[in-house]
């Protein structure tokens, strides 16, 4: 029987699966197809194999007509650049290109010519940055180090960041016998369709002439069907154990008692036996922890406790982040106003390199970094909330807990548990409450004041605090936006708000 928990565990999965579908389609169609697992595995598995294989090519002896094909008139050229980048980097990029090319070309599949060239542009850049690693004195090396460690920026951004101020500075400095001598597009061509014929050959992608137009019949490129089968393969087991690590509407499981390693133990959490084989009693299949009859108790007993969303802090931590106020560990994202305005007309008019220009551009630079870290460093509070939000209704739901290697016990959900961030724990409150007594209301005081001062001072100065508070604390309840300055900075806000 398909009973509510079951459903709401298929809901989650299907959920899981289109987002997946979707991250790999959006990948690909931006141009990141190798920043897929899928490509990371790919890459990872045929760099070696590929490098070999450049290697071979450009060795070979060929006589006759083979002489003039472009993998023998290349091959010198190859060899040059081995000796001055390592031919598994070359390999690496090599590949990330001819993934990451179906979504950067004009039609569904790139042509040859436009792979050929893309792969060219990219190695150049790296030849380029090695180049100068070993020419440059020290202080324009620092100046290439840092542009190619700039935080969030993708790495071919990085690369044309650090030929711009490698260039610039050896142009002031007067030594343009350093600078790197810029390859022609013939040349980045003729590179790139080296590198495209021994993927050809090698049976990584293949090479199909189409009729497009009149004297028009270029080689459109695409995966190899084994590279292809792979993918699907890859993709089927992805969506088989994707789901969404929801609390359960249900109690979960029990655990049972099994002799042997904890981590062949998957009698209990989720209802769904193919979710239960993702996690078992013991996290990490390294370890042959064994665990008695006490652990499972307690398991069991931690997942019978009912638990529900505290309306108040799930609507004063939404506030929060549609106003883009940070407190504690929820963190806001705020739209600054000049990101929306074009560069004004009198610096239009001024050359690249006017200083007022080069100003304002700078400005607007560090502007859209901050945000972009803004954005990185918010996805865990904007997704707590979200999955707060989709539980807010639900009158009481439960956590499916397990055990590290050591015993010390952690629930299988990810974003709504009492051990993650502050403010995503002060969202979860106990659905079955009790009366406090006199020794409870001491416990509450020193939790309120350890929350609010922190853990250094005694339980009984935490206690003193609460009690020499209560207007101030009666009053932040009653309205918590308008005297957040008056918690906002305390040791853990968002539990003293709870």
């Amino acid at each position: 029987m398909l009973t509510k928990q079951r459903k709401h565990e298929i809901d989650a999965s299907r959920q899981a699966t289109e987002e997946l579908r979707m991250s790999v389609q959006r990948a690909i169609g931006r141009g990141y197809f190798s920043s897929t697992k899928f490509g990371r595995k790919l890459v990872r598995e045929y760099t070696k194999d590929f490098a070999e294989a450049l290697i071979k090519f450009t060795s070979k002896e060929s006589i006759g007509r083979a002489t003039k094909t472009n993998i023998a008139i290349t091959a010198p050229v190859i060899k040059q650049i081995f000796e001055l980048e390592d031919p598994k980097v070359i390999s690496n990029i090599s590949l990330k290109s001819i993934l990451d090319s179906f979504g950067r070309c004009n039609a569904d599949k790139p042509v040859t010519y436009e792979l050929a060239s893309f792969i060219g542009k990219r190695i150049e850049d790296q030849v380029r940055v090695s180049y100068y690693t070993q020419v440059l004195p020290d202080d324009l090396l620092r100046a290439q180090h840092k542009q190619l460690n700039t935080p969030g920026s993708h790495p071919e951004f990085k690369r044309y960041g650090a030929k711009q101020v490698v260039e610039k500075l050896l142009e002031a400095k007067n030594i343009d016998e350093k600078k790197f001598p810029g390859w022609s597009l013939k040349l980045r061509s003729k590179i790139g369709l080296f590198v495209v014929e021994v993927a050809a050959i090698q049976g990584l992608i293949t090479l199909t002439r189409t009729f497009v137009s009149k004297n028009n019949s270029p080689k459109f490129v695409d995966l190899s069907p084994e590279l292809k089968g792979l993918f699907n393969i890859f993709m089927a087991d992805q969506e088989q154990h994707s789901f969404k690590e929801h609390p359960l509407i249900e109690p979960p499981r029990e655990w049972e008692l099994i002799e042997g390693a904890a981590k062949f133990n998957c009698s209990g959490g989720y209802h769904h036996e193919w979710m239960r084989q993702v996690y078992p009693l013991c996290r990490g299949y390294r370890y042959e922890s064994v665990f008695g009859s006490d652990a499972i108790d307690l398991l069991n007993i931690l997942g019978k406790t009912a638990w529900k969303i505290d309306s108040t802090i799930y609507k004063v931590a939404k506030q929060c982040l549609e106003k883009g106020f940070s407190v504690g560990s929820l963190k806001a994202v705020i739209w600054h106003p000049l990101l929306d305005q074009n560069m004004p007309p009198h610096l239009v008019e001024l050359s690249t390199s006017h200083p007022d220009r080069v100003a304002w551009k700078k400005e607007m630079s560090a502007l859209k970094t901050d945000h972009a870290y803004q954005v990185k460093r918010g996805i865990r509070s904007r997704q707590s909330i979200a999955l707060a939000g989709q539980f807010i209704q639900e009158p009481r739901f439960y956590l499916s807990w397990s055990c590290d290697y050591r015993g010390r016990m952690y629930p299988q959900q990810s974003l709504l548990h009492k051990q993650t961030t502050d403010s995503g724990k002060a969202m979860l409150t106990f659905e079955d409450g009790c009366y406090l007594n006199e020794r409870s209301e001491l416990l509450a005081a020193q939790a309120i004041g350890s929350a609010f001062v922190g853990s250094k001072v005694t339980f009984q100065d935490r206690i003193l605090w609460t009690y020499h508070k209560k207007e101030l604390i009666q009053a932040i309840a009653n309205d918590p936006i308008r005297l957040s300055c008056e918690w906002e900075e305390c040791y853990e806000p968002w539990q003293f708000l709870q």
